[in-house]
């Protein structure tokens, strides 16, 4: 689904669109220069979490990602019709761009926080694709693994603590749903609110599996349900949490590559 933007582009608008053509788009690091050779890192899809920055004031203000000039990441963010997140780079598509934002349209069981896939074209900024809303969610920080031709984009949801991950795929011009794994870290106080855990999160793609993949924690994780339905998941002698996607879902793959 496209969403097209106004022919008549502003100044900041054509000035993104310059900055995206001469500037390209931040990259994971290379495998190579972090010294990875064996046959686990060449599965292995390289993690890319935009580094944000706080800008503008009040109300208004959002976090962009460091190397974006202000009026760039405004023309970005005044696309999407709702108050904005963040603003950021897709990892490996220079002149494409993801938006964080509640956005203008909702419905009563899709509202909220969602993704928004931008692209900087000659005629201006336009919206290709919406994720699904996050509902009550008041945060939804992104994080891209990439590698293997792919481009997996994680999101954490909650409030004050963790209520799981969004998990979508890039492809094209679409945001394509994948699911949601519905983990997140166990806090070092049981009495505290669950923590995001894609920062201990690995993913590995699976070639025999076609679109398989799989992720790897290297922390003690609850399933996340509602209420006393919370599952402690804990490693087994320090190996890590592994999941398995096949087949439209997430099923739990034990301990260990």
């Amino acid at each position: 689904m496209r969403y097209s933007i106004s022919p008549h582009p502003s100044s900041a608008t054509v000035a993104l669109f310059w900055l995206a053509l001469l500037v390209g788009c931040s990259r994971p690091p290379d495998r190579a220069a972090r010294g990875e050779s064996s046959a686990v890192a060449d599965r292995e899809l390289t993690p890319y979490r935009p580094l944000l920055r706080r800008v503008g004031v009040g109300d208004s203000a959002f976090e962009a990602q460091a190397d974006l000039p202000y009026d760039s990441a405004r023309a970005l963010a005044g696309q999407t019709g709702g108050a904005t997140a963040s603003v950021g780079r897709v990892p490996g598509a220079p002149g494409r761009f993801l938006v964080v934002a509640r956005g203008s349209e909702s419905t009563s069981d899709d509202y909220g926080l969602r993704f928004h896939l931008l692209a900087a074209r000659p005629t201006g900024l336009v919206v290709l694709d919406r994720s699904r809303g996050t509902l009550d969610s008041y945060v939804l920080r992104p994080v891209f693994f990439t590698g293997a031709g792919r481009t997996l984009l994680f999101g954490n949801t909650g409030a004050e603590g963790s209520w799981g991950l969004v998990v979508y795929e890039l492809r094209g011009d679409s945001l394509r749903r994948l699911g949601d794994l519905d983990v997140a870290k166990m806090p070092a106080d049981p009495s505290d609110p669950y923590e995001d855990p894609l920062p201990h999160a690995r993913v590995f793609a699976e070639a025999a599996e076609g679109e398989g993949f799989q992720v790897q924690f290297d922390t003690d994780l609850v399933s996340v349900g509602s209420g006393d339905d919370d599952e402690p998941l804990r490693r087994s002698g320090g190996a890590p949490l592994r999941f398995r996607y096949r087949a439209g879902r997430f099923e739990r793959a034990g301990n260990g590559p």
